[in-house]
């Protein structure tokens, strides 16, 4: 009978081992599984990525054929600008680097001390202030050919604070038919002095 048991008691652990076994091939399937799935997912975030990425790299050149407006620079510094010294003057460089026509249509300043003018061909067109002061011209336009520059011509009077001193940034914003740009941004620093 102690062989009987013993066989038992070994068929008893055989069982027991198998099923550990099983559960270890189980165990170790799933792991498997959830790296193959991590490697799945990693893999689709990282193409996400690329797609999103040269989506972002490609979104200014617009669509094919799209004006495009680029300003160089962007920002200019005065430095010190006395309020007896008269008005200063700055030009940047309109660009239409897309495949069909620019139509800058309409400038604006953030302060009424700024005034901006776009000169084309050696014409200098009507000069734009802050719009708030309800001066700015009404129905202008210039067209710019895909290649074709302007002039973004900045003037900064400073007699128009005279008791003002210190420094002070002022903007310039430049509309357009760009659909990827509508709104372009300049910058100017001046630090007012005696």
């Amino acid at each position: 009978m102690k062989g009987k048991d013993l066989t038992k008691s070994e068929q008893k652990e055989l069982k027991k081992k198998k099923r550990m076994e099983q559960k270890e091939t189980a165990r170790l399937e799933k792991e498997r599984s959830e790296k193959r799935d991590r490697y799945v997912k990693y893999a689709a975030l990282a193409a996400i990525i690329l797609v999103a990425g040269f989506y972002l790299l490609n979104r200014d050149s617009g669509p094919s054929g799209a004006p495009r407006i680029t300003i160089n620079p962007t920002e200019h510094d005065f430095g010190l600008v006395s309020v007896r010294g008269g008005v200063v003057m700055t030009a940047m460089t309109l660009k239409n680097e897309g495949g069909s026509d620019l139509v800058i249509n309409n400038l604006d300043t953030s302060c009424g001390c700024t005034t901006a003018t776009v000169k084309k061909g050696g014409i200098e067109g009507p000069a734009f202030g802050m719009s708030e002061h309800g001066m700015n011209p009404v129905g202008w336009s210039e067209t710019l050919k895909p290649g074709e520059n302007a002039l973004l011509n900045i003037y900064y009077n400073p007699g128009v604070h005279l008791d003002s001193r210190g420094p002070a940034t002022m903007a310039v914003w430049v509309y357009s038919n760009d659909p990827n740009s509508p709104e372009k941004i300049v910058k100017i620093d001046t630090n007012q002095v005696d």
